[in-house]
């Protein structure tokens, strides 16, 4: 059986998530670039997926709970 512990009071828990972003195919976009969306900080995953009419840029969130 498997538990989940995250009573540790020695470190933070992280918080990671995944995020999509949509936008025009005019934006220029490269993995690693840095994107504030309503003040929350998060980085590009990788290139994005182009389209003909937009594109799909993964971000990943990282922090401390």
């Amino acid at each position: 059986m498997q538990t989940l512990n995250n009573a540790s009071q020695g470190e933070a828990n992280i918080i990671q998530y995944d995020v999509k972003v949509l936008l025009s195919g005019d934006v220029d976009v490269r993995a690693g670039d840095i994107f504030i969306i309503d003040g929350v900080r998060y980085e590009s995953a990788k290139e994005p997926f182009v389209y003909v009419t937009h594109q799909e840029v993964l971000l990943i969130r990282k922090g401390y709970a």
